[in-house]
């Protein structure tokens, strides 16, 4: 994320965006106080096993973004794969 400042996934954009009730509830259990969340690399990494961050990408990420989430995602998998 560099300079960048972090964006923030709201509650309501899980809900405008059609997430399924489980992930609803769980973003609400783990961030409780304001119903959002800043999308900073400590915080993905410690909700990694928790959250779903496929379909958070295809709902949340514009088209080029998600074209390059999923080539860097298909690349991991094989470096894994392969070690």
């Amino acid at each position: 994320m560099s300079n960048k400042k972090a964006k923030v996934v709201t509650l309501q954009m899980l809900l405008d965006k059609g997430a399924c009730s489980s992930q609803v509830e769980l973003f609400k259990k783990h961030f409780p106080k304001k119903g959002e969340a800043k999308v900073t690399k400590a915080l993905c990494l410690k909700v990694a096993s928790i959250f779903d961050f496929d379909w958070a990408a295809e709902a949340l990420l514009p088209a080029p973004l998600l074209a390059e989430y999923q080539s860097k995602k298909a690349l991991l998998f094989c470096e894994l794969y392969n070690s």
